[in-house]
């Protein structure tokens, strides 16, 4: 089934990161909403009561199954948000009627109606944190939309809708699908909306019916990366281990036990590290209980024509036919061979040659026929020159002993095994940097997805949902901590499974789940990059 719900507009901002005030990215921990309900002059009764739409915000997410907001986003998360409610228990009255309020019905000043609900609350004597997001409830409901830490919701809206706007107010775009049948009289390339397998296509996805109305799809996998919702044992970048063909088992990208591949990547345009595909397997169960049957999605993600953000595109056969089962484009071919018929598992093979590639500026040394390592041109053209024009290696020993050697003062080159050349130590020392810098400049291995830090920092790694980006000084000192851990905790068990600190040592706390014990000035340093972790992202 698919609902036609509320329309709104546009991508919005960044949001939260843990232990610190809720802007950015990665979100991870306490998400703290402040909820307005604000009526009109002339408004009739409302259709609801804020006790129920409290309850629909506040979902029990010990439930199964539960579709409120809260239920729905600790599940996306995998618990690495806790969203929390500061909700008013009654009306307040905007000074306008509904004339007013329907004359700003219009996307361009719809906030007004927002703006004037604040105003009134305040006006009341509410006092509204300013690290808070911030939801509008109205009745009746003029508009809805969010915007990145706001939301403006109507009270009859069903659960589907308040889910989608308040995941504009966290930082998610709509979702959008591929037209391959584009034609230039279409216009776009892509489809807004156009994901029915995703949340923020809101007004065109599979839905069920839940506690409070349509409710469901979940989240695709690209809204989950983004946000730093997947664990790194639970994705693989395709090329990674040098394969240019490999089979995986995918597990359903919301099964609750953890660990299994959610995701593979799959890179292939060397020019451009955020262009690449994605695979994922949904399972016909929960919110998404609607899909015709358990699917195997494949996701392009690349930059939004115009927008420039990046954003994963649902391939479908047609402009809004059903999602493709096979691909065969850019080098890469996906074959779906299996899905099992309880939805637990599906099989996938991926051939493409992106591990045969080097980084933009980087060519292959190919210094011999095994040598695929990635080097400055200068360095290749050396190695060249050096199998031309260098003495090689005698063969010395005695009996079964036998070495290679070079006339002093040259050393072995050792750029590949069984490499004879011989050149000068200073240029031994250079190949041998090449050759464990390797994987930075091969395309598949250096390779990180939407998360990728920009130049000088590199991922905490604090545990696999670590994705904040630090120096590598504290990356290495965060991995000694780690290394520490169970020499730093007292012998007796404490609360959830938790251990108490030795004297000097506390819970770093760097994102949820993180209970090594550290000293406290690794915690305030933790609660400082995680602020911080947002600017140092490669691409917003």
């Amino acid at each position: 089934m698919r609902s036609w719900l509320w329309m709104v507009i546009g991508f919005i901002g960044l949001c939260g990161v843990a232990n610190a005030a809720p802007y950015g990215r990665p979100l991870y921990g306490p998400l703290d909403w402040s909820i307005l309900y604000c009526r009109f002059t002339d408004s009739p009764t409302p259709a609801r009561s804020i006790t129920d739409f409290n309850a629909m915000l506040m979902s029990n997410p010990a439930i199964a199954s539960a579709d409120g907001y809260a239920s729905f986003y600790l599940e996306a998360s995998s618990s690495m948000i806790t969203p929390n409610f500061h909700s008013a228990s009654a009306w307040v009255t905007i000074p306008h009627d509904l004339a007013w309020a329907n004359a700003r019905a219009n996307p361009a000043r719809r906030m007004e109606i927002f703006d004037a609900c604040v105003a009134a609350a305040q006006a009341s004597g509410t006092t509204i944190p300013p690290t808070n997001f911030l939801g509008v409830v109205t009745t009746p409901g003029i508009q809805t939309t969010g915007i990145w830490g706001r939301a403006l919701l109507g009270i009859e809206m069903q659960v589907s809708g308040v889910l989608h706007e308040m995941g504009h107010g966290m930082g998610f775009g709509h979702s959008y699908s591929e037209r391959p049948d584009h034609t230039p009289a279409m216009g776009d390339t892509h489809v807004e909306y156009g994901d029915p397998f995703d949340i923020m296509s809101v007004n065109l996805v599979f839905w069920t019916m839940g506690s409070w109305g349509v409710t469901g799809p979940r989240m695709n996998s690209f809204n989950l990366d983004r946000m730093g919702w997947l664990a790194r044992d639970e994705t693989v970048n395709f090329g990674a281990d040098a394969r240019t063909q490999a089979t995986y088992t995918l597990t359903p990208l919301y099964r609750a036990s953890p660990g299994g591949v959610r995701v593979v990547r799959i890179p292939f345009d060397e020019n451009d590290p955020f262009h690449y595909y994605a695979v994922e397997m949904r399972k016909m169960e929960g919110l998404d209980a609607a899909f015709a049957t358990h699917r195997v999605l494949i996701y392009e993600v690349k930059r939004l024509p115009a927008a420039g953000y990046l954003q994963g595109f649902l391939l479908r056969n047609g402009s809004l036919g059903d999602a493709i089962q096979s691909l065969n484009a850019n080098g890469v071919t996906i074959a779906i061979n299996a899905i099992a018929q309880n939805g637990e598992s599906a099989s996938v093979t991926i051939t493409g040659d992106i591990a045969t590639k080097c980084v933009p500026g980087f060519v292959h040394r190919a210094a011999g026929p095994n040598d695929p390592v990635c080097v400055l041109p200068s360095s290749r053209d050396l190695a060249q020159e050096e199998n031309l024009n260098a003495p090689r290696a005698a063969v010395g020993g005695w009996l079964w002993w036998r070495f290679r050697f070079c006339p002093s003062p040259r050393v072995l080159r050792r750029a590949f095994a069984g490499d004879d050349v011989c050149v000068d130590p200073p240029r031994a020392s250079e190949v041998l940097i090449e050759n464990r810098t390797a994987g930075e400049h091969n395309a598949a291995r250096a390779f990180r997805g939407l998360n990728a830090c920009a130049p000088a920092y590199v991922w905490r790694e604090a545990t696999q949902r670590d994705y904040v980006c630090v120096t590598q000084q504290t990356h290495d000192e965060s991995q000694e901590e780690n290394d520490l851990a169970a020499t730093r905790r007292d012998m007796l068990p404490f609360t959830h499974g938790h251990y108490l600190c030795k004297a000097g040592f506390v819970i770093r706390n760097a994102v949820p789940g993180d209970a090594v014990c550290a000293p406290p000035t690794s915690r305030a340093r933790a609660i400082q990059d995680n602020a911080a972790s947002a600017s140092r992202f490669a691409v917003p």
